[in-house]
Parts: structure tokens; sequence; C-alpha cells
């Protein structure tokens, strides 16, 4: 009888370990399209330059379509001790390409794709400054944050979710020492 209570035990201990296990990986799944696992050295991660993509509310589904990759475990649970729940994990290790291209409104235009999906554009502001520090086309390591997000509402006692969501990407491009 001992046995078979044992048994049990190191069964329901190995689901366990795998269903968090399975929580993990969805965390950061480097087989994910566009993600990048590699880590940064010193030279990138003190030598680098933020630039904001333009027009990424236009390409939200774009988006949407690898974040889906990064789901949250406890979107579906109510029962959360934070204000604000974000459906998918912020991605740090992106990859995306810088590329030219001949845009009706500017013909030098640089575009930012994800898995070959337009995310959005270098402003106009930038794009010299983008050229400077890097090849075009190039793959550069981005962040993308933000999403589809619930709020807790005290006076329903429930998270409501937002139906008007934006993400924010940051690309990083390295300066050259």
């Amino acid at each position: 009888m001992a046995y078979v209570i044992m048994a049990i035990i190191i069964i329901v201990v190995i689901a366990q370990v795998i269903e968090e296990d399975k929580k993990v990986k969805t965390m950061s799944d480097s087989n994910a399209e566009g993600y990048d696992n590699t880590r940064l050295t010193l030279v990138e991660k003190y030598n680098y330059e933020e630039i904001y993509p333009t027009g990424v509310k236009y390409y939200t589904s774009n988006i949407n379509k690898f974040m889906k990759n990064f789901p949250h475990p406890d979107w579906d649970n109510d029962k959360m001790d934070k204000l604000v729940l974000y459906k998918y994990y912020a991605q740090n290790n992106v990859l995306v390409k810088l590329e030219n291209e001949n845009h009706k409104n500017d013909p030098k235009a640089i575009k930012v794709t994800l898995n070959r999906r337009t995310i959005g554009y270098i402003s106009r502001d930038q794009k010299e400054f983008v050229r400077h520090l890097t090849k075009i086309p190039n793959l550069v390591r981005a962040e993308i944050y933000g999403g589809p997000r619930k709020i807790y509402d005290s006076e329903k006692d429930k998270y409501v979710e937002l139906k008007d969501y934006k993400y924010t990407v940051r690309t990083v491009s390295y300066t050259h020492l």
C-alpha cells in the first residue's frame, strides 16, 4: 500500500514539473520565429542607440502574430494580485530587419519588419542617423512590449479587458567603436 501511495505522489510531482516547464517555455520560446536568445556582449550592452519606429499602431495585427508565441499563463485567471495584466510577455531580444523601401510618401524610407511582416518605419528625423549607425538592410535587436491588457476594476471586483491597446517597439542599433 505504501508503494502505491509513493507512486501516486511521484506521478503528481512529475505532472506539476511538466506543467511548470510548459509555462516557462512559453515565456521565452527560443524556437519562435524572430527570437534571438544570444546574450549581449559588453560592448553591445553599453554602446547603443534606442530608436522607436513610427506607425506601429497600424501594424498591430502583424505584431500580434509574433507575440502570440509568448502568452501569459494567467491571462484567463481573474485571481491575480496585479493592477494590470498583459496578455503576452514582453520580449526584449527580438530580431527585426531594417530595410530600404521606396514608399509612396517617402522614397528613402526604412521599413522595420518582423518575420517578413512590416511592424513600423524609422521616422524621417532618424533615417540618416540610423544609416550612419548601421548598413541597410540589417538585422537589429528590438524590444516589444505592451499589447492586450486587463486592468482590475475594484467596483466589479474583476479584471476588465481594454480594447484600445498598442505595442511599443524599441529597436537597438549598436554604435561602432
